[in-house]
């Protein structure tokens, strides 16, 4: 399960709401997904607040790639986008389940130096859990 910090925002899509929503509502190549929780707490847009907007390309990956993922990683996990942020609040990268990374920034300027070492923690446990899926699905073969 992936832990909260302060250099993060962790959402929970909820995965069954996906379909009722087509990927029609696109913004400069941005899409809006149903958030479920937002570290950890139910998710409610405040009024007046601007909506979070995903990366279209990575959100069809992810939404094609659930079904299989979620066998393999933890079902919160195969759901879970995560944005992390400098130390000014601003979105520097969003992670997906699918481990494809969107840079929102070339210039990271000040930023929390536990970012990368929790990026690549995460990629990495998701990476051997893949590994796995494929082993075990070689040998059943």
């Amino acid at each position: 399960m992936t832990e909260f910090a302060s250099f993060k925002n962790v959402y929970v899509i909820n995965m069954n709401e996906v379909p009722n929503r087509p990927f029609d509502c696109l913004i400069d190549g941005k899409v809006l997904l149903p958030i479920e929780t937002k570290n950890g707490a139910t998710f409610k847009l405040e009024e007046g607040e601007m909506p979070i907007l995903f990366s279209e390309r990575f959100a069809r990956k992810m939404v094609k790639q659930f079904p299989d993922l979620s066998k393999i990683l933890d079902d919160p996990d195969a759901r879970t986008i995560i944005e992390y942020m400098d130390n000014n609040g601003k979105r520097i990268m969003t992670l997906y389940p699918t481990n494809d990374v969107d840079l929102h920034t070339r210039n990271w300027g000040k930023f929390n130096p536990d970012i990368l070492p929790d990026v690549q923690k995460i990629v990495d446990a998701r990476k051997e859990l893949i590994g796995r899926a494929a082993n075990q699905k070689e040998k059943q073969s």
